[in-house]
């Protein structure tokens, strides 16, 4: 690739890196950037916090936080750098990738997407009530324009593929499509890694509707039953404390400075999720800190690893079993990380969906 080429990243701001979808963002644009460096120049959008706001932009069929001041710098840049390659980081820029398209057809446009958005917000609507669906038009049309527009494809994992074959087939012939999976930074140290005597189970996940359903279950499903404590640690997890304050063997601790030093204890991650798309940031996580986790069916999507299918569990009685046998279990699921989930193997794999 030529040196002097410029590169026009577009994504939101990165916000609360507590928060899974914002570190996926982040890893995408820190990537990017470690490639690039001076030559990627970037737009970012801010989330808008405003009822009214989010209510304008859903109405008008945008993304939350698009504004014409930002949509002007983008054109400007465009012409000012010669841009002709634009990395999107979201399917739901469409409306913004089919104007660009359509003044300047001949710019190659790169799209991550996070999750097929269509299905993850029909899931919330679902858990979160009715009143989610003024989401949903805007959701729709802007990721179909993305399927319409976009020249080259990024999803997760099979199923994200699988499903945008589904619903955009007839979009998307002849485009590019590729899989590069959720990936992070190292940070593990194993000389912090900390001794435990007694059973220790770790929840660890934001606020976040599947999150709040799926460890609900588990509580009052499975910890009654076993003989260890859990610890439920993430960002407003305390809207929990009052719900469960009779449960003596679960201690929920919510939002802290640095959530690496729960994973350093000697425990098991537990990750009873059963909704949700793309792939989990906290089972990547999980898996880099060599941890065993256990999970149902849906945390570990996108993990390619027959040895992960000896931790799923999808019934109270699977996580009874596995939890009361886990001592017998032997494996380093760090080498899992390292070799698919790494930032330096996808940025190889980033870097030649770029180039040609």
């Amino acid at each position: 690739m030529d040196r002097k080429l410029k590169i026009l990243y577009i994504g939101h701001e990165f916000g609360d890196l507590q928060i899974g979808g914002n570190i996926g963002r982040e890893q995408h644009y820190k990537v990017l950037k470690d490639i690039y460096k001076e030559n990627l120049i970037e737009v970012l959008y801010t989330v808008n916090r405003s009822y009214l706001k989010i209510l304008k932009n859903y109405l008008f069929l945008e993304f939350n936080g698009q504004d014409k001041d930002k949509e002007i710098r983008i054109f400007d840049y465009i012409k000012k750098y010669n841009i002709q390659k634009i990395i999107m980081d979201s399917s739901i820029y469409g409306n913004l990738i089919k104007k660009i398209k359509l003044k300047y057809p001949k710019i190659e446009i790169i799209v991550f997407f996070h999750n097929i958005e269509r299905n993850f917000y029909i899931e919330r609507i679902k858990v979160e009530g009715i009143t989610r669906s003024i989401l949903l038009p805007s959701i729709v049309y802007n990721e179909n324009m993305t399927a319409k527009y976009a020249d080259k494809l990024i999803l997760l994992n099979n199923r994200e593929i699988n499903e945008l074959n589904r619903l955009y087939g007839n979009k998307i012939m002849g485009k590019k499509i590729y899989k590069v999976p959720l990936y992070l930074t190292d940070r593990y140290i194993p000389e912090k890694n900390k001794e435990k005597k007694e059973l220790e189970l770790l929840f660890i996940g934001s606020a976040f509707f599947a999150n709040i359903q799926g460890i609900s279950w588990f509580i009052e499903e499975v910890l009654p039953n076993i003989d260890g404590r859990l610890l439920v640690v993430g960002k407003g997890m305390e809207c929990l404390k009052e719900k469960y304050q009779n449960f003596e063997k679960l201690e929920i601790i919510g939002s802290v400075e640095d959530i690496d030093n729960y994973y350093y204890r000697e425990n098991i991650v537990v990750s009873p999720i059963f909704y949700g798309a793309g792939m989990k940031t906290k089972t990547i996580e999980a898996l880099m800190f060599n941890k065993i986790i256990l999970g149902t069916k849906e945390a570990f999507v996108g993990i390619e690893s027959e040895e992960i299918e000896q931790f799923m569990c999808e019934t109270k009685e699977d996580f009874l079993k596995k939890i009361h046998n886990i001592k017998n279990t032997d494996i380093n699921t760090r080498e899992i990380f390292l070799k698919n989930y790494s930032f330096k193997v996808n940025k190889e794999k980033i870097k030649k969906i770029v180039i040609h």
